[in-house]
């Protein structure tokens, strides 16, 4: 059996996302268990349960404060529970790509509904494969390129909301050096756009 639990403060949200998942899904309806919140606490407490393999968490309306109660709690926890967090933060945001440090699986409302569930079926998929394993699972078709020592730097800053001018004042560079570095890093990753490189970092 597969446990997912999903938490929104909206149960318009919640109804739509299930109609998304059941008519779908990849694998055996009867062999996913799903239990849906509203009340944080709730939520909050049934993590916990060490039967989960999945959540997702719709972060709109919940203070950083509380979003990040369960992003602790969730790393911190012995079993490989995968987090898929919604919000309404389009992929070329600040935030969205601060997201992308705490889950590679960040996916914003205003996504196709052909990515919500493709996204899905892959999760479900790899669980039920993999569950017992508690390997780490990469949602990426793609292997992790090869970048160099201040590649990374860069990435890093950029995926933490930084601005170029700002990573070229952190890192004692010229903006068009970052701007290079950039450059660099999409065609290693094999993207056009600087919201697909976070995405998958």
């Amino acid at each position: 059996m597969i446990d997912v639990i999903i938490f929104s403060k909206s149960s318009l949200f919640i109804f739509s996302l299930q109609i998304i998942i059941h008519n779908n899904m990849s694998v055996d309806k009867n062999k996913i268990n799903t239990k849906l919140f509203n009340s944080f606490e709730e939520f909050n407490n049934q993590l916990d349960n060490n039967k989960i393999n999945i959540v997702i968490f719709d972060i709109d309306g919940i203070s950083k404060e509380k979003q990040n109660i369960i992003f602790d709690k969730i790393k911190h926890q012995i079993r490989n529970i995968h987090l898929l967090v919604f919000c309404q933060y389009e992929e070329d945001s600040l935030y969205y790509h601060t997201l992308s440090e705490v889950t590679r699986s960040v996916v914003s409302k205003t996504a196709p509904v052909t990515e919500i569930t493709s996204l899905f079926n892959k999760l479900l998929i790899w669980v039920s494969k993999n569950r017992d394993d508690n390997i780490p699972l990469d949602l990426s078709a793609q292997s992790q390129p090869m970048l160099s020592k201040r590649e990374k730097e860069v990435l890093h800053l950029a995926t933490m909301g930084m601005d170029y001018q700002s990573i070229a004042e952190h890192l004692n560079i010229t903006r068009k050096t970052v701007s290079h570095y950039m450059s660099n890093i999409r065609d290693k990753y094999g993207y056009k756009r600087n919201a697909n490189v976070y995405f998958r970092y």
